[in-house]
């Protein structure tokens, strides 16, 4: 399950699936993206195998690249920040992009900025 009751499926497009993953290993991802802060010992709880076998599925899901980094979803409401602003800039000069994209970064109350080329 993740996110609200979904649940992780994996569809094929082109070439053949990365045989190195079995289905552990696409329940440990299914478990870390429903709650990237789960202990190993809760996984291995769950999926009924050792804490231990758990780390090293994942540290090998690491170093192939498929689990890239781990994030918190906050509730920016309990936060303070109620108010939403989306901007759109168009810029004729890609240095004034960089340089707008490099500011609007540095203020501690935008929390995502979205570019695209």
């Amino acid at each position: 399950m993740i996110n609200g009751g979904g649940s992780l499926k994996l569809f094929r497009r082109g070439g053949d699936m990365n045989t190195e993953i079995d289905e552990k290993d696409l329940r440990i991802l299914s478990l870390l993206l429903e709650d990237s802060s789960i202990s190993l010992v809760d996984i291995g709880r769950r999926l009924n195998i050792h804490p231990n076998v758990v780390a090293y599925r994942i540290n090998k899901l690491e170093e192939m690249g498929i689990i890239k980094g781990y994030t918190v979803m906050l509730d920016l409401e309990k936060l303070g920040l109620t108010e939403y602003m989306c901007i759109g800039v168009n810029f004729p000069d890609h240095r004034f992009r960089n340089e707008f994209l490099k500011r609007i970064r540095e203020i501690p109350q935008v929390t995502m900025v979205i570019s695209s080329l």
